[in-house]
């Protein structure tokens, strides 16, 4: 993915901003600050520049720019209620305000006073019919969203800082002051604590290690293997699991002092924003956003101008991101990587509902298919073909293939007694693999199970190459041109270093050499036929 800022916005009289959210429905941002700082804004695509481009291109203004009164004191809370058209802001003084929509124009609904602490957090169901919300002291509240409290509750001794639905809405996530996270279940009855791998947690006041942000995805999923709980410390260390029962959580280091975390619209990515614990000069280069993947991998870091960055958001298609940074807002335009390819005037393309390919957690739904489209450009017409979860694509010539992950139990079945029939696997998690070659129109012509990850791919007119970040596998297919070749299937496994794997035949000629070279657990490689 590539990420660049985009915008910059200038809040009146250099006013602190505390957080940031961004509606996914409707667009709407609200951003808070102190002074009792609400506002709510809206981007407008200029109409001059002629057709959006997919949210990319840079807006030129603002469609709303209203100031929202009511807040005494500095608000440090925002949160939308994307499905009932709601916002809700709190202050430090405990006040809780719900706004609503009405002829263009966003007014005061409800207001609850509390007066006896400040709201630590407040988190909104799935379906925008509940609201939990959670105060310093320890008190609970969930209320109904017409404003009817359901039920209280008092945790003696104990300072909560966040809260978080689960995707299904049946469990209440709490994260205390100590590191602790505590689950309850909807009627507010303590469930368990979760196993916290990614640091240790002390009960010695120089020790305790604080909860930055806690994001629990709820939106759609294809693919039950992905984490979507991701808890971020200050320190730098997340961890990220795919359920609150996972003892085998995706552990890793930000290298910053973590602020805010959130999911972007498919759970695809998780963006963390911070400050960078490593000295650096100037000190307006010390903010920055990274974006992982849901098992850690960091695709990308955008370094942020300013001294303090306090809250990030996506917006509801996640082609942008916004940043709470001193008194400004900052804009970032971002540029997925998309699964695609073009051969024979056809472009071959993952659906984009149906994410990126890389996998997905617990709550969504249990579809755990894609669809990949195969549109012709000169008779426009298009052709889908539904497979396994798709991890790459790559064409040549006459043909495409497809990686994917075989999750299906019959599939899987399938893959893993093929496998062991041909003894040509060395499989330790589980996990199988397959490879479909492809014609322009989705047929598949030939296909090979295997245990290696194809997280890249290459193909030319007789080969197909895949590499994990350990492994290559070089395979020879077959279609109805090319069966007189010899069959030649290569595997090789190394940890680092460079190699030359050559002598592929054709016909008792030299086909090609590949060259591969692995760094850092990445693999780049490249193929061609030599005359």
């Amino acid at each position: 993915m590539f990420v660049y800022l985009s915008k910059k916005i200038a809040i009146p009289n250099n006013v602190k901003l505390n957080c940031i959210a961004w509606n996914k429905e409707e667009g709407y941002i609200a951003v808070a600050g102190t002074e009792g700082l609400l506002k709510v804004l809206k981007l407008d695509q200029a109409a001059n520049n002629g057709p959006s481009k997919g949210g990319l291109a840079a807006v030129s203004n603002l469609s709303m720019n209203q100031t929202l009164d009511g807040h005494k004191e500095s608000v440090k809370v925002v949160t939308w209620n994307d499905a009932q058209h709601k916002l809700t802001s709190s202050d430090v003084d405990g006040v809780i305000m719900v706004w609503m929509l009405y002829k263009g124009a966003w007014y005061e609904e409800m207001t609850n006073d509390r007066k006896k602490s400040t709201v630590a957090g407040m988190s909104w169901t799935s379906d925008g019919t509940k609201i939990c919300i959670v105060y310093e002291d320890g008190a609970i509240i969930v209320g109904s969203v017409d404003g009817n409290r359901i039920f209280g509750k008092e945790l003696k001794n104990t300072h909560l800082t966040g809260v978080q639905w689960s995707p299904d809405n049946r469990l209440i996530l709490f994260a205390l002051a100590n590191g602790e996270c505590h689950l309850y279940d909807n009627q507010g009855n303590f469930a368990m604590k979760l196993n916290i791998k990614c640091i240790t947690l002390s009960s010695s006041a120089g020790r305790i290690q604080r909860i930055a942000s806690i994001s629990w995805f709820s939106g759609t999923l294809n693919n039950r293997s992905r984490p979507v709980l991701a808890i971020c410390y200050e320190n730098g260390k997340v961890q990220i699991m795919r359920n609150e029962n996972d003892d085998n959580p995706a552990i890793f280091d930000t290298g910053m002092r973590n602020v805010d975390a959130k999911w972007n619209h498919d759970g695809s990515v998780l963006a963390i924003c911070g400050t960078s614990l490593e000295p650096a000069s100037p000190m307006r280069d010390t903010n920055q956003v990274c974006f992982y993947s849901p098992l850690g991998r960091l695709h990308r870091t955008l370094k942020v101008p300013g001294s303090d960055i306090t809250s990030v958001s996506w917006e509801g298609k996640s082609l942008r991101i916004a940043m709470a940074v001193d008194s400004f807002i900052y804009f970032a335009n971002i540029r997925p990587e998309y699964i695609w390819c073009y051969f024979e005037k056809t472009v071959v393309f993952l659906n984009s509902s149906n994410g990126n390919g890389s996998g997905s957690g617990s709550g969504g739904s249990s579809s755990s298919t894609n669809v990949i489209t195969f549109w012709n450009t000169v008779s426009n017409q298009s052709f889908l073909k539904e497979v396994e979860p798709t991890l790459c694509l790559a064409a040549s010539n006459e043909h495409c293939v497809i990686g994917v992950e075989c999750v299906s139990s019959n599939i899987k079945e399938i893959a893993l007694s093929t496998l062991e029939a041909h003894n040509n696997s060395n499989n330790s998690d589980g996990r199988v693999y397959q490879l479909l070659l492809c014609n322009s129109i989705g047929t598949t012509v030939d296909s090979k199970y295997t245990d290696i990850k194809p997280r890249f791919v290459g193909i030319n007119t007789a080969y197909v190459v895949i590499a994990s970040y350990e492994e290559i596998l070089i395979w020879h297919y077959y279609t109805p041109k090319n069966k007189y070749l010899d069959c030649n299937l290569i595997r090789h496994d190394t940890r680092e270093g460079s190699m030359e794997i050559a002598g592929l035949r054709h016909n008792d000629r030299n086909f090609g050499h590949i060259y591969v070279h692995c760094v850092r657990s990445h693999c780049n490689w490249d193929i061609f036929a030599s005359a």
